[in-house]
């Protein structure tokens, strides 16, 4: 057994995924319904927990299975296995313990358990950055393809969608909007459509054309007459003159972007949404206001959160230092900033390069530079000059330029420096990856805010390793970074774990939520109705599961594998009830006295063991618990659970089962050598239930075309290949040619492509048959 499982690991690195690994295994013995090898028995096994045994029959399936994969599928290096041992490598500078490493790992990336043991015990370990630094490799930004992919996908689903893209300070929301809105015109030839551009920064425009500067510089990611579309065809317009621009522009906006929309919630926007005349893409790092009002995106297309960055190594992730004390300061005279003003200069001859300091007022920002420049004057020794210390807002700044665009780009080119500056000026837009600091003196309730003006500090740059942010008052923001927002969905006070998968098919999605609820120790009876409720869905829509904590009485290091949880599965028919007791359990400063009398307003009582009833009763419970872990007040067992100081919670987490339809692995390799195979896998992606079959036809020199059928084209092509072979098999061979002739010439129509009726003779015989065509009903549907 133990050797079957090492062989599954060494076949998850190879494959990529538990999925891709199933079907692979599944794939290689012809399995059928009775034998297919499902992705939670897999995962079972890699779970490393020995309760999770498969029968005889299985594991002889499997062994086999793997057999054909470790011959046909190459070894995969660095990916996925270059991320896990990377992270093992951090994990261990963190802990110390081998074995907690591992657990960490598994949590944080969702590898099998078995899988990151495997890399650990393999080959040497990766070299580990200090905690709050990243290796001065290049960094992935792969993924900005599938942003502009799936915003490019969602846009076009009506002429007036409203999308969102969600992406932190620092990954590139500028390049991906330019690359989008150059994808979108260029696909669109017409030279009297423009795309509007919204923004209430008037550097925008600068912003872009660098941005574009970039671009031209790599042709793969510009289309043929970026420069010109951009001069010709991409309109800026400030939020003040919107009115203004749509109807003077009218049926020839084509699209609209809005820049940091989170702001979209203002009355100055409503041109977008009561005069619609194009799609629009809603380009924020925060779309979650501090006023809960909603910003009118209908779906977001695309999020990313900061810990993928950091794992991509885009953005660094920070050291949130020790708060300040600023209690005593006297903001009124340079003197009273005296004690801020040496924690600077401290800071930045030891471990700060360039550092920002966010005021909340403009003369804050002037009284505060003259404290460091005085306390700097002091100081002839340190490695900072009077040149190096400036402070800017929307009125001035030190140098007495003009312009504080003008003065930021001059302060951008300096190594090393203390700037300080409005956060109004600076909180959104502006771009230095020199700074490696930011220090924010004033308390603020709008996290969102606080994430824009922190996340200064964390935009990547060649030989920055290290990010730190300080504040005035301590706050959630580390949770932030860690998990993806919320938009107008659960409250995020209690701090829920989020959890993101995607499913394809229903059998997918079943053996997604029945391979959690058994890792996650859920009871049977609530198993069971979780997976009823499952059972009368169709797939296609986005899914949530709240798996909600139960006291542990074990180790915290047993709590992974120990721990019990309860379940609520939410479909679009539970959903507004879970979002009415979840959001105002979580608003609540203290515990609810009667839960089952509070509940009765919502749930039918139902006392019975794995009633939806007890689950919502579960569900508040966990909610007061959780209250307690994030505001560190003492309970019973606390000791017991993993808890880590500004992350998440132990107690709630919440699981989005998203449908997102991929690829079957054999409609992958059937394609492998398609020259169109980009268009196939878009058409099948966008309706996977609707087709039953593939063909190639191969053509001359080199490749295939290949057509995807529907069950009336599969069954029509197979009938009459039946026909065609019974007429060759009668006639002479010399005359095969003459009678497919005869047949073609018979033809009044054909619900074919064309191409397929003329080169019809590649699918006569039996081998080049199952090269040739590809049952999806019988494999594509998982």
């Amino acid at each position: 057994m133990q050797t079957a499982v090492r062989r599954l690991a060494d076949g998850f690195l190879r494959a990529g995924s538990v999925k891709a690994l199933a079907e692979a295994l599944s794939q290689a013995q012809n399995a059928g319904p009775a034998q297919r090898i499902y992705p939670n028995r897999v995962h079972g096994m890699l779970s490393d927990d020995p309760a999770r045994s498969v029968n005889s029959a299985t594991l002889e399936a499997i062994e086999q299975g793997l057999d054909t994969v470790e011959r046909t599928i190459p070894a995969r290096p660095g990916n996925p296995e270059g991320a896990i041992r990377k992270a093992l490598a951090a994990a261990h500078a963190g802990t110390g313990d081998g074995e907690a490493a591992v657990g960490r790992v598994v949590k944080e990336l969702g590898v099998p358990a078995a899988v990151v043991r495997l890399v650990a015990e393999t080959g040497q370990p990766a070299e580990v950055d200090p905690p709050g630094s990243i290796s001065a490799s290049s960094p992935d930004w792969s993924w900005q393809e599938d942003a502009i992919a799936a915003s490019l996908k969602s846009l076009r689903k009506n002429p007036t969608s409203k999308v969102g893209l969600v992406v932190p300070t620092g990954g590139g929301k500028t390049r991906i909007a330019l690359r989008l809105i150059l994808t979108w015109l260029s696909e669109r030839p017409q030279p009297d459509r423009v795309v509007l551009w919204v923004t209430h920064r008037r550097g925008l425009r600068l912003q872009a054309r660098r941005t574009l500067q970039q671009l031209l510089r790599d042709p793969v990611h510009a289309p043929e007459g970026a420069a010109s579309l951009f001069a010709e065809r991409i309109r800026f317009v400030m939020v003040g003159d919107l009115s203004k621009a749509m109807a003077e522009f009218g049926e020839q906006i084509g699209l609209v972007v809005i820049d940091e929309a989170h702001h979209a919630a203002a009355p100055s926007y409503e041109p977008i949404f009561a005069d619609a005349v194009a799609p629009a893409l809603f380009l924020t790092a925060t779309p979650n206001r501090s006023d809960d009002l909603p910003i009118g995106i209908d779906e977001i297309a695309y999020t990313i959160t900061y810990r993928e960055l950091f794992a991509r190594g885009c953005v660094i992730e920070p050291v949130f230092d020790p708060p300040l004390d600023l209690t005593a300061l006297d903001w009124s005279a340079s003197d009273g900033l005296r004690d801020l003003a040496d924690y600077l200069l401290e800071r930045t001859e030891e471990d700060f390069g360039k550092v920002l300091v966010a005021v909340s007022l403009q003369d804050r920002a002037r009284t505060l530079y003259e404290a460091v420049s005085d306390l700097l004057d002091e100081r002839p020794t340190h490695p900072l000059s009077g040149e190096d210390v400036g402070y800017v807002h929307g009125a001035g700044n030190s140098a007495g330029a003009r312009d504080s665009a003008d003065f930021l780009d001059e302060f951008k080119a300096r190594p090393k420096g203390i700037l300080i500056a409005t956060s109004q000026l600076i909180g959104e837009g502006y771009d230095d990856p020199s700074i490696d600091a930011v220090v924010v003196t004033y308390p603020s309730t709008s996290i969102g805010h606080l994430m824009q003006v922190a996340g200064r500090a964390l935009r990547w740059a060649p030989g920055k390793r290290t990010a730190h942010v300080v504040q005035v008052r301590e706050s959630n923001l580390e949770y932030h970074f860690d998990q993806r927002w919320l938009y107008q969905d659960i409250s995020d006070r209690l701090r829920p774990d989020l959890v993101d998968m995607t499913y394809g098919t229903a059998p997918d999605l079943r053996d997604h939520v029945d391979e959690l609820l058994e890792r996650h120790n859920v009871a049977a009876p609530t198993r069971q109705r979780v997976l009823a409720q499952l059972d009368q869905l169709e797939p296609g829509e986005d899914l949530h599961l709240m798996l909600t904590g139960i006291p542990h009485y074990g180790t915290a290091d047993e709590f992974a594998e120990q721990s019990v949880w309860g379940a609520v599965l939410i479909d679009a028919v539970e959903r507004q009830r879970f979002i009415r007791v979840f959001n105002d359990v979580s608003a609540r400063n203290e515990d609810i006295k009667e839960h089952g009398q509070y509940l009765c307003a919502f749930v039918s009582p139902d006392s019975r063991s794995g009633s939806l009833w007890k689950s919502y009763v579960d569900l508040i419970v966990a909610a007061e618990y959780a209250r307690k872990e994030i505001t560190q007040t003492p309970y019973y067992g606390q000791e017991l659970r993993p808890y880590r100081p500004g992350r998440s919670t132990t107690w709630l987490r919440y699981i989005t089962l998203k449908f997102a339809p991929t690829l079957p692995l054999n409609l992958e390799r059937f394609l492998r050598d398609a020259v169109n195979r980009e268009a196939i896998a878009a058409a099948y992606l966008e309706d996977a239930q609707r087709w039953a079959a593939a063909a190639r036809i191969e053509l001359p020199l080199v490749g295939a075309e290949a057509f995807l059928l529907d069950q009336q084209q599969a069954e029509w092509l197979r009938l009459q290949l039946e026909v065609l072979v019974g007429h060759l098999q009668r006639a002479a061979p010399e005359a095969g040619f003459a009678e497919i002739a005869a047949w073609q010439n018979a033809l009044i129509s054909a619900p074919l492509p064309l191409k397929i009726i003329e080169q019809v003779g590649q699918f006569f015989r039996p081998e080049r048959f199952e090269s040739q065509y590809l049952n999806l009903a019988d494999h594509g549907r998982g």
